[in-house]
């Protein structure tokens, strides 16, 4: 199968929405740019609920697995514009 720009772009689509428009625009682009950078991306998580971030931030702290984030969300997600990078 080849990878082209509009499947990576199809297979992210449905997690961008309900993003903040400009946050959108930015996941797009980053995407576009990565891709003619021969680095395909396919973005895996869109908008979080508190509820969702609260459970990933327990993970390792106080419930069991590894911990598998690095900030406190109180800080950043009431804006609704943080993205996770690897």
């Amino acid at each position: 199968m080849t990878i082209t720009l509009e499947l990576v772009k199809s297979k992210s689509a449905t997690r961008l929405q309900g993003l903040l428009p400009v946050v959108r625009t930015a996941t797009e682009r980053l995407i576009e740019r990565s891709f003619a950078l021969g680095i395909p991306i396919v973005i895996t998580q869109g908008l979080r609920t508190i509820a969702e971030q609260n459970e990933l931030y327990a993970q390792g702290r106080t419930k069991p697995g590894p911990a598998i984030t690095i900030l406190v969300w109180l800080l950043i997600f009431p804006y609704c514009c943080l993205t996770d990078d690897l």
